[in-house]
Order: structure tokens, then C-alpha cells, then sequence
């Protein structure tokens, strides 16, 4: 607990400090928690219920950046979220079937459109 206290208290203040280093730091648990998507993703009791949530995760890193301060929140609050939606809906897409999860490329598809190349369906 007191690593922990600690850990959120330097993040804390290389966001106030230092914001490239914290995003990079940041980036770290990011992949960390993403890792971990995968590998609750899967799990199930002896009744084949899910022994937690794998989106769970996404509001322990969410809290864990709460505590490191309003500065972190602000720096990556968003992406945080996106990332860790992301991660899970992949997770779980590739326990069940890995095609009901297929994120949109949004600057290919924004390159499409204004190339005039793509056609929307009507």
C-alpha cells in the first residue's frame, strides 16, 4: 500500500512537472492493464461464470489515474478510457469470436472519404 501511495504521488508530480515523461510512464501501466485484459478475459469458474469483469479494469485505471492528480487526469484521462475500452472489447472479442470486435481505422477511412474514393452506402 505504501508503494502504491507512493507510485501515485511521483505520477502526480511528473504530470505537473514533466508531461512527456509521465505519458510515457503512464503508457506503461497502460500496456500492463491491457496485458491483463487478455489474460481475465478468459477466465471462468467451474460453473462457466465469469470470475470478474474484464472492464473492471477500466475503472482501476481510471482510479489509479484519479489518484495521481487533476494534471494526469487532464493529460490522460481520454485516452485512458479508449485505450482500456479498446484492450477489453479485443480481450473478450478473442475469447468468443475475434470478429464481433473490428475497430474502425478512423484516418484511413477519413483519407477515403475526402480522397473522394470511398462512397457511402444509402
Amino acid at each position: 500500500m505504501k508503494r502504491k501511495k507512493s507510485r501515485r504521488k511521483y505520477l502526480g508530480k511528473l504530470a505537473v512537472k514533466d508531461p512527456s515523461k509521465f505519458n510515457f510512464e503512464w503508457a506503461k501501466r497502460l500496456d500492463s492493464w491491457s496485458l491483463e485484459a487478455v489474460k481475465y478475459a478468459g477466465l471462468i469458474n467451474s460453473n462457466g461464470i465469469p470470475v470478474s469483469s474484464v472492464f473492471d479494469l477500466v475503472d482501476r485505471a481510471l482510479d489509479e489515474l484519479k489518484a495521481c492528480g487533476e494534471e494526469a487526469v487532464l493529460l490522460e484521462g481520454d485516452k485512458t478510457r479508449e485505450t482500456m475500452m479498446d484492450s477489453c472489447c479485443r480481450a473478450v472479442a478473442k475469447v468468443i469470436d475475434h470478429r464481433i470486435y473490428r475497430p474502425i481505422n478512423a484516418q484511413s477511412n477519413y483519407q477515403l472519404m475526402t480522397q473522394g474514393t470511398h462512397k457511402p452506402a444509402r
